[in-house]
């Protein structure tokens, strides 16, 4: 059963802790201090935060994650912090040196369960944390990834994606840890005219379409599409620039966030683009949907925005980031928090 988080009142303090429903029940059901913050927390749907910002980062944050409905973890420099949204603190930390960038590539982090974190470190490795209680599992040596990390996906309970920098995506068993299928376009080469990593080309993003397929956005142009069962890609879309982000929004379109300041609707039956979305003023490091007509880009322009994805048109835009936006997270209905290079993180209510 899942555990939440909860606020026990302690020589006139409150102190977090976890506890699963029924322990909650038990602990405040006939005490009536508690009465309005046991509605909230058996309603979980109902809460809402306070538009705040979280900076106890001293490096670029570039990753978010959601555990629940009152905790994001984020991972900056060689940090992860656990932040409770509620009280809008830092909860617990994760230091580690070996969480570094290697060749330009800041890999992510992966709910794994309610309380485990999945992370690369050293750049070829893979640690899994427990974040309620910072301890740290290592798979044995054989979880030695072979080539640099670019991204980290969850496929299912049993089973992660990690796409690396030697042009390969591998699917894992994680107990015990082995590669099962191995993913790796032979059309792929060098761009010599691309400085970055020396022209290498990787994949830095993934989506889950379904139980046997998934969506690639890479740094050669492209999106990959393929079918796990087969091992084999079914279809390669053509893009302008690296594709920084993709996402799914139906069983038949997929969004990318493009390093051509662009964000691209596609059909993927097809490989057609539908409509193409300009706005930002530098390349979109990511995007999410809200809503079945909305969705939120974060940009290298430093702004956040809010776009009508029917007739391509912004409906807002959110100011206040310093540098990069390099992440954005939906938290709840109109609820957002966006990751920034200026070493901070802000909840946004839209």
């Amino acid at each position: 059963m899942m555990s939440i988080p909860f606020y026990r009142l302690k020589k006139k303090s409150l102190v977090l802790i976890y506890l699963t429903y029924p322990e909650i029940k038990k602990e405040i059901l006939e005490d009536i201090r508690y009465k309005k913050l046991y509605q909230c927390i058996l309603k979980p749907s109902q809460i809402t935060f306070k538009e705040l910002t979280l900076s106890e980062h001293t490096k670029p944050v570039w990753d978010l994650v959601k555990m629940n409905k009152t905790l994001i973890v984020s991972r900056g420099g060689d940090s992860i912090k656990i932040w409770d949204l509620i009280s809008g603190k830092c909860i617990n930390t994760i230091t580690c040196v070996d969480f570094k960038e290697i060749y330009g590539v800041n890999p992510n982090i992966v709910k794994l369960s309610e309380t485990k974190i999945a992370t690369a470190y050293r750049g070829a490795n893979i640690r899994i944390f427990d974040i309620t209680t910072s301890t740290l599992k290592c798979f044995p040596e054989i979880y030695y990834i072979s080539g640099i990390i670019t991204y980290l996906c969850k496929l299912n309970k049993s089973q992660v994606i990690c796409a690396n920098l030697d042009n390969s995506v591998m699917v894992y068993e994680l107990d015990p840890w082995q590669c099962i299928k191995t993913l790796k376009r032979t059309d792929r080469t060098r761009r010599n005219d691309w400085p970055d990593n020396n022209g290498i080309t990787y994949t830095i993003s993934i989506a889950i379409l379904n139980e046997t397929q998934i969506v690639c956005g890479n740094t050669d142009n492209t999106i990959t599409i393929w079918d796990l069962s087969t091992v084999s890609c079914l279809k390669v879309l053509k893009n302008t620039y690296p594709v920084k982000k993709v996402i799914k929004i139906s069983k038949t379109q997929i969004v990318s966030a493009s390093k051509d300041k662009s964000i691209k609707i596609w059909d993927i039956t097809n490989g057609t683009c539908l409509k193409t979305i300009i706005g930002h003023d530098d390349q979109v490091n990511t995007v999410i949907m809200i809503s079945k007509t909305q969705l939120v880009s974060g940009s290298r322009d430093n702004s956040l925005k809010v776009w009508d994805i029917i007739n391509g048109t912004c409906l807002r835009t959110l100011i206040g980031h310093t540098n990069t936006v390099t992440n954005v997270i939906m938290l709840g209905k109109f609820q957002i928090a966006s990751a920034s290079c200026d070493y901070s993180i802000k909840i946004w209510d839209l």
